[in-house]
């Protein structure tokens, strides 16, 4: 309880060693109410845990009681009756007739049929294009004539081997020569890890105007973020 301030009139009468004793509890007072406040925090740190903030279970101490075991509700996992189903499309279906089942008689009605569906990869092959470039010698002069290739063609790597490289080895931080042996087991394209240092390069050049003009709206808009630091090339970035 803190004591209520006397007037400086009452302390006029007092004797000056009675003042200096009221002016020390003052002091003292103060320093308790203080104290006080900061044991109140304290408690209120001390309980927190996993079950009432977002701190882990991994932080709680030796003096938490782990929570109670949960009672089992008695139904069954996944998606319960009601649930709206969440079913992929199919791309292929395939009817099989149930046929004559014993005990039943020839006519009987239909009811909805049983759809479990089975996901897969197909298999994935390259496509090669071969632009065979025809010659024609001249009999006279000798000089010989090449045909030019057709709009767009080019020969190495077509753009969705250089962005697929890019992805693996950039956004999922696949290293080069796991890249190379990736492209060549999963999708029969065998590249060299110096030939993925070359997509990242041509891929960068590529995403510059979109990076440069995602880079200048950012930058006219407000943000309060903070500084994440990471590693770039051997130097200190942030992001």
């Amino acid at each position: 309880m803190t004591p209520l301030p006397l007037s400086d009139e009452l302390l006029a009468t007092l004797p000056p060693a009675a003042v200096a004793y009221i002016r020390a509890l003052e002091a003292i007072a103060g320093q308790v109410a203080t104290l006080t406040a900061r044991v109140a925090e304290l408690e209120h740190r001390l309980g927190q845990t996993s079950a009432n903030t977002s701190k882990p279970p991994s932080s709680d101490g030796p003096h938490v009681k782990p929570a109670p075991p949960k009672r089992p509700s008695g139904r069954a996992r996944g998606g319960q009756l009601g649930h709206p189903r969440n079913d992929r499309p199919p791309r292929r279906r395939r009817l099989t007739p149930p046929g004559r089942l014993p005990g039943l008689p020839a006519r009987t009605r239909r009811g909805r049929p049983r759809r479990p569906p089975v996901v897969e990869l197909p298999p994935v092959r390259p496509h090669v294009t071969e632009h065979r470039r025809h010659r024609l010698t001249c009999p006279r002069c000798g000089r010989v004539a090449c045909a030019e290739l057709p709009a767009g063609a080019s020969s190495g790597y077509g753009p969705r081997v250089e962005a697929v490289a890019a992805l693996l080895s950039r956004a999922y931080r696949v290293g080069k020569r796991g890249v190379a042996r990736l492209m060549g087991d999963l999708f029969g394209v065998p590249i060299s890890p110096a030939t993925v240092c070359g997509f990242q390069r041509d891929t960068a050049a590529a995403l510059e105007p979109v990076a440069a003009e995602a880079q200048a709206h950012v930058a006219a808009r407000p943000a309060d973020v903070d500084g994440t630091g990471r590693r770039e090339a051997r130097t200190r970035s942030w992001l």
